[in-house]
């Protein structure tokens, strides 16, 4: 498995946790072994124009998925935006809990309907055990 993290903008944290949780999605099946994955962290204004692009809304986000094949995806984080939800003390754990987010939508899941969504958090923290 492959991370590839690009921090676009000037926040500063410790990502060691986000590769913990990606490798946590091999163990618990999520993803396959030759999953690689490419997480941008990037600023509002390029969130913006990207959930304009792709999904026609003229707004901000936390995270966009995109799964470019079977052992091949890409998020985009917003750290702006997760900082100015949370603060400063609570991003790290925002960021952590969103990129869980993010790769169960890689996976497959979604939270359409109330069986989806418990199914879909109870992945989430699964993957978040290995962040404590």
């Amino acid at each position: 498995m492959i991370l590839n993290i690009e921090n676009q903008t000037k926040i500063e944290l410790d990502f060691s946790p986000l590769e913990e949780i990606y490798v946590k999605a091999e163990q618990i099946k999520l993803l396959p072994k030759d999953y690689t994955l490419d997480l941008c962290l990037c600023d509002s204004e390029f969130i913006c124009r990207q959930n304009k692009e792709f999904r026609g809304l003229e707004q901000k986000t936390d995270i966009l998925s995109f799964e470019l094949s079977s052992n091949y995806g890409s998020l985009l984080i917003c750290l702006e935006y997760l900082r100015d939800r949370s603060g400063k003390k609570g991003l790290a754990q925002d960021l952590h809990s969103v990129f869980a987010h993010g790769v169960c939508h890689l996976a497959g899941y979604d939270h359409f309907t109330d069986e989806q969504k418990k199914t879909m958090q109870t992945k989430e923290l699964a993957l978040l055990q290995a962040d404590e």
